[in-house]
């Protein structure tokens, strides 16, 4: 709406925002040319230009050239002497092709012309001297001469820059070709951020800049306005969908790095603490927005931006106007009575139809409820013969659409992780609401201190940094017999290992991931470490940040370990003599140990095999024990309760 009032006066008006050079109209067209000619398959680049304002073709226009090429590629498919075509191939012997209109076909002949001369200039010229070879050819500076005199200086600027990124575009090896310099731009486009491909910008004598408060970081204007100071706008209130628990696609609490404490279970505690963060953050953007006028801020708001209801003034206005150096230029205590419509309705925007005197939406309506009533109107209009034509190339597109292939038959494979095996050995029901049927987990600060150690052990022994970014599942951290969240006492875990033998030796794999084939289904994982003391000796170790405990069910894990060791193929060459080893570093370095042999290593693949086999039956049967305890899912299973109860 700011935008459009600018404009509306004549005001010159600079929208900042990232990225968006390539899709500026009068860059896109230029692009597109340099798309069809380095490479000559671009189908869409072609149908940009030739139903840009320069050819003006319509879909339809096209509908025999686009039949053509289907019907030659599908002679080649079944090995048809005759060539497969492309677009522009088609194009080019456009003369050749039934249905084409005598218009089109002058346009088509025109676009011809301009392409071969522009085809050969590619081979010869500079990258940047093709670019203005383009402009001046498909006159696109006359097109911007034409505009109004504040989107003329924006556009002709937006070319500017794209000439200069062309001019000034070298690559690391080779000469500057257009193919490296569309690969190039491609690569920038898959990176919003991108300074390159950002819009040209106005001085800011010439313009007005029109920009969120987060990418006004670290700038100053003489004169800053702020507007929409209204309670709920800015600052912004906290919505409930904001909550990562109730709403999981919103961001996860645990990548925050503003989190004070841990994210209550309670939704009432949960709401208060994140509406806290998020009052936090709102003022920090209010300092920001405030502090970037050089000498006059002037902060505006209103109690209608719908004719809902109206607002209160905003806490930030209230912080603004009892600023003893303020003036109030206007100050109303009252809201009134609702204001009309701020922008015009859609029938006033609307020119008188030359066609139809009801205007075309009436006749839409009425075609709607009567199939009929288009060949009837163009009867009237003595335009029954063309009306028919453009019907039946109409059903002759349609019916050219090919039919959607059939999605292939793909069975359902079982598939869980190494995480889900320890779950379901623990408790099948366990299993069903973590993995199958999943219910709302509560945030665990053991399992976030467990991916801390691992992420810090990695990177100790890989001597780099990280690629990827590390969560509760991305390592196979089983804590489910950890303390009620309560960090252990004495050593840090991480100090632990740095004292213990595995710190004094690389190992040769690191956060190794498998994928197991075991009976009816798959299991995934990773494996933290491999130590190989001698030639032909694997020992498997997995770091625990928790105090020592029996292994119990956490055994599979081991077990897993050892047969992947043996099944999956690894780039290091496989064990001759292996053992799997727990390392618990919690209050000090406790290790068990289990040597592996043939027997061992049958007992250890059956018993996965038959977890897996029941997993994939569906067999979730409760069983319950020490871990319900501190189990998310106690208050829906009477199984674990009655356990418990019995127990106390």
């Amino acid at each position: 709406v700011v935008r459009e009032a600018l404009e509306r006066h004549d005001v010159p008006v600079e929208v900042a925002a990232l990225g968006g050079l390539l899709s500026v109209p009068e860059v896109s067209e230029l692009y597109a040319w340099l798309r069809l000619l380095g490479r000559s398959d671009d189908a869409p680049a072609l149908a940009r230009i030739l139903t840009g304002s320069t050819y003006r073709l319509g879909l339809g226009d096209l509908a025999p050239l686009s039949r053509a090429v289907r019907v030659s590629n599908r002679r080649a498919d079944r090995d048809d002497p005759a060539p497969g075509w492309a677009f522009i191939e088609a194009v080019d012997s456009f003369e050749r092709i039934d249905g084409l209109g005598s218009e089109v076909a002058r346009r088509l002949g025109m676009f011809r012309d301009v392409f071969r001369s522009l085809l050969v200039d590619a081979q010869s010229v500079s990258l940047v001297e093709l670019c203005r070879r383009v402009l001046d050819v498909t006159g696109a500076w006359h097109e911007v001469e034409a505009m109004d005199p504040a989107a003329r200086v924006s556009a002709r600027l937006n070319l500017y820059r794209f000439l200069d990124l062309a001019e000034a575009w070298s690559p690391l090896e080779g000469r500057p070709s257009l193919d490296a310099f569309l690969e190039h731009l491609e690569l920038l486009k898959e990176d919003d951020a991108a300074d390159e491909l950002d819009t040209a910008r106005l001085s800011g004598e010439d313009a007005v800049a029109l920009l969120t408060v987060h990418r006004a970081k670290g700038l100053e204007w003489p004169v800053v306005f702020i507007p929409a100071l209204a309670r709920g706008i800015f600052p912004s209130q906290l919505r409930g969908r904001d909550d990562p628990i109730s709403f999981p696609y919103r961001l996860p609490y645990e990548v925050r790095l503003d989190r004070p404490r841990p994210l209550p279970a309670k939704e009432s505690e949960r709401l208060q603490l994140l509406g806290a963060l998020h009052e936090d953050q709102e003022w920090r953007t209010a300092y920001v927005a405030v502090t970037r006028a050089q000498h006059r801020l002037v902060a505006t708001g209103a109690y209608y931006y719908s004719a809902a209801r109206p607002r209160d003034k905003s806490d930030l206005w209230q912080v603004v106007a009892d600023h003893p150096h303020v003036r109030l230029v206007r100050d109303l205590d009252e809201p009134g009575d609702p204001p009309g419509p701020a922008l015009p309705t859609v029938s006033q925007l609307e020119a008188p139809d030359p066609v139809f005197a009801l205007g075309w939406r009436a006749v839409l309506r009425s075609a709607l409820h009567d199939a009929g009533e288009p060949a009837k109107l163009a009867g009237e209009m003595g335009l029954a013969g063309p009306y028919d034509d453009e019907m039946r190339q109409m059903r002759l597109l349609l019916e050219g659409i090919p039919d959607p292939p059939e999605s292939p038959d793909v069975p359902d494979v079982f598939s869980t992780s190494v995480t889900g095996l320890v779950t379901y050995a623990t408790c099948p029901l366990r299993f069903k609401w973590s993995e199958v049927d999943r219910l709302p987990r509560r945030p665990s600060p053991a399992a976030q201190r467990g991916v801390e150690i691992h992420r810090r052990i990695e990177l100790y022994n890989r001597g780099t940094m990280a690629l990827d970014e590390a969560d509760d599942t991305f390592y196979d951290a089983v804590e489910l017999d950890e303390d009620d969240g309560a960090a252990p006492s004495g050593p840090d875990p991480f100090t632990t290992f740095q004292e213990s033998r595995f710190a004094t030796e690389r190992p040769v794999l690191v956060e190794a991931p498998f994928d197991l084939s075991l009976g009816a289904g798959r299991v995934r994982g990773r494996i933290d470490a491999v130590y190989n003391p001698e030639p032909g000796v694997w020992e498997i170790v997995d770091f625990k940040s928790g105090r020592p405990k029996p292994p119990g069910p956490r055994r599979v894990q081991l077990e897993a370990y050892a047969v992947a060791a043996t099944s999956v193929e690894f780039p290091v060459p496989k064990p001759e003599i292996l053992s799997v080893t727990f390392a618990f570093l919690g209050g000090g370095l406790a290790e068990h140990r289990e040597e592996v042999d043939e027997a061992w290593l049958g007992t250890a693949a059956n018993n996965l095999e038959s977890i897996v086999e029941a997993a994939a039956a569906g067999e979730y049967a409760p069983s319950p024990g020490p871990a319900c305890g501190r189990c998310d899912f106690l208050r829906f299973c009477d199984a674990g309760k009655g356990w418990l109860d019995a127990e106390a």
